[in-house]
C-alpha cells in the first residue's frame, strides 16, 4: 500500500500547527517547493469539542517566510485540522513532464499515465 500511495504523488501537503493558526506546506516533507494554490483547497475545517468549526485560509508575510499559506481558527485544545485538497487531473510524460489536464488536453506527448490528485491531510493538536 505504502509504494501505491508513494507513486501517485510526488509532492505532499502537511500542516505545521501553532495556537489557533496552522500553515499548510507543499513539497517534499520537511522541505516546501513552491506553494499550493489556494483554489485547490476544497475545505478546510478544525473540529473540536463542539463540533466542525471553519477555517480562514490565506497568504501573509509569516505564511509566505514560512513557505506556506495560513490556516486561522477559533478551537479549543484537543482539536483536528483538516483540509481536502483537488489538484485536478495531471498526464504525465514519458520523460517526466507533469501536463495539467488529460490525455486529450496532452495530445502530441507521449504520455505514460494519466492521474487524478486529490488529498485529504489532517492533524490532531
Amino acid at each position: 500500500m505504502r509504494e501505491e500511495v508513494l507513486k501517485l504523488v510526488n509532492h505532499e501537503p502537511w500542516i505545521e500547527c501553532e495556537e489557533n493558526r496552522a500553515h499548510l506546506k507543499w513539497g517534499h516533507y520537511p522541505e516546501t517547493e513552491g506553494m499550493l494554490d489556494p483554489l485547490s483547497i476544497k475545505r478546510a475545517f478544525v473540529i473540536d469539542s463542539d463540533g466542525e468549526k471553519p477555517v480562514v485560509v490565506g497568504r501573509d508575510n509569516e505564511s509566505s517566510q514560512k513557505g506556506g499559506l495560513f490556516l486561522e481558527f477559533e478551537a479549543e485544545k484537543p482539536y483536528m485540522v483538516g483540509v481536502e485538497l483537488d489538484r485536478g487531473i495531471y498526464s504525465i510524460t514519458d520523460d517526466n513532464k507533469w501536463i495539467f489536464g488529460d490525455r486529450r488536453l496532452a495530445s502530441g506527448y507521449n504520455i505514460r499515465e494519466t492521474r487524478w490528485l486529490g488529498i485529504y491531510q489532517s492533524l490532531h493538536f
